[in-house]
C-alpha cells in the first residue's frame, strides 16, 4: 500500500470541502484500489489529500492518484476552479530527522541512539552458544 499526496491548487479564497474524502472514494474506480482518503486542508504550499492506494509499484500508485485527482478536479463541484499541483509519495520526515541527528554525532554513526541506558552494546551478550 502506498500513501500518495495530491496537492491541490485552490482558486482564491477557496477551502477544502470536509466531505471531499468521501466524495473522492465514491469517484474512484474499483480497479484503482483506493482504500482510504484523508484531507490536510492546511498543507503548505497547497491543501493536500492523502490517498492510500494498493498498487504494484510507486510509479503505478502515483499515476493512479494523478488520474483520480484529475478526474476529481474535472467532475466534482467541490473542486470547481481547483487544479492538481502534484501527486507524489511524501518524504519520510522521521528518517531524515534521524539522518540529520546522526550527522551531528561525533562518530556520525548514530550507534546506540535508540538503546536504553544500561543496555549492553553487544546484542549477543548474555546469550550462550
Amino acid at each position: 500500500m502506498y500513501l500518495v499526496h495530491l496537492a491541490l491548487r485552490p482558486p482564491p479564497g477557496a477551502t477544502l470541502d470536509p466531505q471531499l474524502p468521501a466524495r473522492l472514494r465514491a469517484l474512484a474506480l474499483p480497479g484503482e484500489r483506493l482504500e482510504h482518503v484523508v484531507d490536510h486542508p492546511d498543507g503548505n504550499p497547497h491543501p493536500v489529500l492523502g490517498l492510500y492506494l494498493i498498487a504494484g509499484s510507486l510509479a503505478e500508485a502515483e499515476g493512479t492518484a494523478r488520474s483520480i485527482g484529475l478526474r476529481a478536479t474535472a467532475l466534482l463541484p467541490a473542486l470547481r476552479g481547483w487544479s492538481l499541483a502534484g501527486a507524489h509519495v511524501p518524504l519520510i520526515t522521521p528518517f531524515f530527522e534521524f539522518a540529520a541527528a546522526s550527522a551531528a554525532d561525533p562518530d556520525a554513526s548514530g550507534h546506540d541512539r535508540f538503546r536504553s541506558p544500561g543496555t549492553p552494546s553487544d546484542p549477543w551478550s548474555g546469550y550462550e552458544n
